[in-house]
């Protein structure tokens, strides 16, 4: 998402990252574009950011 604000030409300021200390779903049954995915960026349960044009 991070990636996503700055190709989109934003400059980007985490405010704050919220977690879970696991996964809420068995890794199994998601799909597999997202089984693919690091535990550290599928923990993540949502996040604050500030964005600012460049």
């Amino acid at each position: 998402m991070i990636n996503l604000f700055k190709q989109a030409n934003f400059s980007v300021e985490i405010v704050e990252t919220n977690r879970w200390d696991e996964l809420p779903t068995k890794r199994s049954s998601l799909n597999k574009e997202f089984q693919k995915l690091s535990n550290q960026e599928l923990c993540i349960s949502g996040f604050s950011v500030i964005l600012r044009p460049c």
